[in-house]
């Protein structure tokens, strides 16, 4: 059996929907009450937007709020969350077009009627496309080629921070080449010695040489 695309009826209410439940506080269970008093949704054809949001992964069978429901009222990660879940929901049209968000609704209809076997006159047909536009359009999808340049720039970051922060533990010292490594001239002295046997002389000679020419200051 063809697993069918997610739709609902009532599937101009989706925007709606997804944008009282970043407002309001996460229930603890998502009842009728909840959707009725709560979010205002008090037609009778709105029950089955409960099923839509298990479908779409927002709640479990117990119609307790998962962690996708919490983390897609984080503002900055909705758009994402959704795009990723509408690309799980949707698998099968994803497998016969990678593309198929991107698609004008012409083609949209024809994608769906060929992975479900559903004809024109099938009253599914238009839900299913009205309800796939609508979450479309309220998504954001990142291809994979993003995901991978993304992943490089942020590399590129953490190794450009880590080589900042390693040459700032090298000392200054060690940029100092003169002091590691000197530079120097060599001499040859040639010394003429007096003819004298008062030590005191030769001792004064060398303290001269050692004052003057030795000093390593």
């Amino acid at each position: 059996m063809v697993e069918q695309p997610l739709y609902v009826n009532s599937y101009g209410k989706i925007k709606e929907l997804l944008e009282s439940i970043k407002n309001a506080a996460v229930p603890q269970k998502f009842t009728h009450d909840f959707l009725y008093n709560t979010l205002g949704f008090k037609s009778t054809s709105d029950r089955a937007l409960i099923s839509f949001l298990k479908r779409l992964g927002f709640l479990s069978q117990e119609n307790i709020p998962t962690q996708i429901y919490k983390d897609f009222r984080v503002i900055s990660l909705s758009k994402e969350i959704l795009g990723k879940q509408i690309k799980e929901c949707y698998s099968m049209l994803f497998q016969a077009n990678v593309k198929a968000h991107e698609l004008p609704q012409s083609d949209i209809q024809e994608l769906i009627k060929r992975v479900t076997g559903w004809g024109n006159d099938d009253q599914r047909l238009s839900s299913a496309v009205g309800t796939f536009q609508k979450l479309v359009d309220l998504a954001e999808f990142k291809s994979p080629e993003s995901y991978k340049e993304e992943k490089i720039e942020k590399k590129k970051q953490e190794v450009t921070q880590q080589s900042f922060n390693e040459s700032k533990k090298v000392p200054v010292e060690s940029f100092n080449l003169h002091k590691k490594f000197p530079l120097g001239f060599s001499y040859s002295i040639n010394l003429n010695l007096p003819e004298t046997t008062d030590i005191e002389v030769f001792n004064a000679i060398f303290k001269s040489l050692k004052d003057n020419l030795l000093n390593e200051e």
